[in-house]
């Protein structure tokens, strides 16, 4: 992706005019939804994106290895973000030696092609798993990100 404004993975939609700051040099939450042609939810509206595709992979650590897993994991961010069309990669540390990874696509299509690179970066720390960690495809009906700090967002 490129770099919009400062503003690092938004990319200005084609036949959109530049937008410009406010007198106070912020852009408006509202400028910017319109620009990008986001509803009230974050999701893009006509001819966008307004469902997106999550990797739900649950996995079983090696007594002990969490912490080895994660710091591995860290160290792989930069050849997780070569899996084609990966928009988000979180992972958590839900505590017993279980981590939870998520892995966000803007369409089923993607996430499928992204399937054989994903598979590849995953077998980096697979000397850790416990068992084999499932992954489920899931559709991702709603993802907001709020643009302010303050409570409510």
């Amino acid at each position: 992706m490129t770099n919009f404004m400062g503003i690092n993975g938004i990319a200005r939609p084609k036949n959109r005019a530049a937008l410009k700051p406010t007198q106070s040099g912020f852009f408006e939450v509202v400028r910017l939804r319109e620009f990008f042609g986001m509803g009230e939810y974050g999701h893009y509206l006509k001819g966008g994106i307004s469902t997106m595709y999550a990797s739900y992979i649950e996995a079983k650590m090696r007594p002990g290895t969490s912490a080895e897993a994660i710091k591995l994991a860290k160290d792989l961010i930069p050849e997780v973000g070569e899996i084609p069309n990966l928009t988000q990669f979180i992972l958590i540390d839900k505590g017993d030696d279980k981590v939870l990874l998520l892995a966000f696509y803007n369409t089923a299509e993607e996430q499928e092609a992204a399937t054989p690179k994903a598979g590849e970066v995953m077998s980096k720390i697979g000397h850790l798993f416990a068992t084999p960690p499932e992954r489920t495809q899931m559709e991702v009906p709603i993802n907001h990100t709020y643009l302010t700090s303050p409570a409510g967002g």
